[in-house]
């Protein structure tokens, strides 16, 4: 699109009678001397152009809400270079996981009917009725919703007339809003917005009571003791079946590759043959590398165990992980260690379905851990704290009973010691695959008492 889309839909494409606004959010964050910070807006701007977003979870942090500035009274004309900064901003964004700018909008709807219009549209995304907050006016939301809503879109964001949001390829996408009947969402709509893929339900808090008893049915924990609780996280279910099947993999390429030169010295092509086969190798032998080298890594690359470590007297949860890309054998495959505040974790049931190639269903299941931003439920990172069809929301009561109350009514009460760096030495994979090494600092303090 041309770099005058923002200027044209606003000047072209909004109606006498409505008002232009642009949708920010601070938790993006925004250089408090950038022209575009809030106070800067409202500043420039005045105190009833900018209003935020009554978000009920950031009641008690009211500036970190989003802020709705009215750039353009009904009749007025926009400042055209605050439009071509506000677009800029918005391509700068495009790398980054939240957008700052998060759209511009047009509505007959005065300030504060616009800004609890918009977050009757975040309660209607909601996957449950007593669900947590869903932030829909985040670019990314709004693009899944909008799939899945398709034709159905516009009676819902009506009486918004258009909304102009940045998407995830780069550019912008226009939504119209229409006047019409909003039956109830499909599923699909719901499950754009769950929190997390699989979303079953989320289970107690971390200070609650329990919903279920303390019990581990797999994989009893590394260490336990009245300072932390270690338990292991296998990678893999198996390890060291792809890494013989990407020496098979290994092996037939080779042959292939054999076999091609010799049948270019053994037989005579035509140009036009030649070419054809040249390119067919070159394809087959790249996949063929391509697919032994992903193989060997997914096997090979992960530590030996992903261990958590929670710390009942720092009130802590080190989480030892490993970062990857799949697809990407090529690129740089590292491990990551972080640590979090107990009261900061909320613990999420999932369940995701899929099928074997003949029509066989795959299901599992587990429990991942969203951390929140202190005081609020806008999650900042997560992590996996079980993927196990015998461990789910057991574990996560478990874990929550340690912490609450210490190692005493836990089944198991006593921890089976083990190191995750002794494998069997026929086990070339965990032979080859990194050592579990916590950072020597942060080794000694999730061990230890403050």
């Amino acid at each position: 699109m041309s770099d005058s889309v923002v200027q044209v839909f606003a000047d072209s494409m909004r109606s006498p009678e409505d008002y232009l606004y642009v949708l920010l959010d601070p938790l993006a964050g925004c250089n408090p001397d950038h022209p575009l910070h809030a106070d800067a807006l409202k500043e420039k701007l005045g105190e009833d152009a900018l209003v935020r977003l009554p978000r009920p979870d950031f009641a008690h942090v009211p500036e970190m809400a989003p802020a709705l500035v009215m750039i353009a009274a009904p009749g007025a004309v926009a400042d055209h270079g605050m439009l071509a900064l506000l677009q800029a901003y918005a391509h700068d964004d495009e790398g980054y996981r939240k957008r700052y700018v998060c759209g511009w909008l047009t509505a007959p709807l005065r300030p504060e009917a616009m800004a609890s219009h918009i977050v009757a549209l975040c309660h209607a995304a909601q996957p449950a009725e007593h669900g947590p907050f869903i932030p829909l006016y985040e670019p990314p939301r709004l693009e899944l919703w909008a799939a899945a809503l398709r034709g159905d879109l516009g009676a819902y964001l009506w009486p918004i007339r258009q909304w102009l949001y940045p998407v995830s390829w780069g550019g912008f996408v226009l939504f119209n809003g229409s006047p019409g009947s909003t039956h109830g969402l499909p599923p699909v709509a719901h499950e754009t917005q769950a929190p997390c893929r699989g979303w079953q339900q989320d289970l107690p808090g971390p200070n609650e009571p329990l919903a279920e008893a303390p019990v581990l049915l797999w994989l009893p924990p590394t260490h336990l003791d009245g300072t932390y609780l270690e338990l292991p996280r296998g990678t893999l279910n198996v390890r060291g079946g792809m890494i013989a099947f990407a020496g098979l993999m290994g092996l037939i390429t080779l042959a292939y590759i054999a076999f091609n030169v010799w049948s270019v010295t053994m037989d005579t092509y035509s140009t036009e043959d030649l070419v054809i086969f040249t390119l067919v190798s070159i394809a087959v032998t790249s996949f063929s590398l391509w697919s032994t080298c992903v193989f060997y890594r997914l096997d090979v690359s992960p530590p030996r165990d992903l261990p958590l470590r929670f710390n009942r007297l720092r009130r802590k949860v080190y989480v030892y992980g490993f970062h990857s890309v799949w697809w990407n054998p090529f690129t740089r495959w590292y491990v990551t260690t972080a640590s979090y505040d107990w009261d900061d974790l909320r613990a999420e049931k999932w369940k995701v379905r899929s099928a074997t190639a003949n029509g066989g269903l795959i299901i599992k299941e587990g429990v991942s851990i969203a951390v929140v931003r202190p005081g609020t439920n806008e999650v900042i990172e997560r992590f996996d704290l079980s993927t196990r069809a015998a461990n789910t929301s057991n574990v996560w009561a478990y874990v929550c009973h340690y912490m609450q109350h210490g190692k005493e009514g836990l089944d198991p009460s006593e921890a089976d010691p083990h190191d995750a760096n002794d494998v069997p030495p026929y086990n070339i994979a965990l032979r080859l695959a990194p050592k579990v090494q916590w950072p020597a600092e942060m080794n000694a303090e999730s061990s230890s008492a403050p």
